[in-house]
């Protein structure tokens, strides 16, 4: 496998998470973002502080 056959694998490998997401997200509203960031806890501890304090954002801005 050639290095630009790889880059395009990873490329839609990261498409689909995305739309994944995008997905999970859009079917699960707020409650989504607060089950990303519980995984997140979980699988990241002590790290992804920037990830983190994106989700707790989104979180906050969405009401309840």
């Amino acid at each position: 496998m050639t290095r630009s056959e790889r880059k395009d694998l990873r490329r839609e490998e990261a498409l689909e998470r995305a739309t994944s997401r995008e997905s999970f997200l859009n079917k699960h509203g707020r409650n989504g973002y607060v089950q990303l960031l519980e995984h997140l806890n979980m699988q990241f501890p002590t790290g992804a502080k920037k990830e983190r304090a994106k989700l707790v954002k989104v979180i906050k801005s969405i009401k309840a």
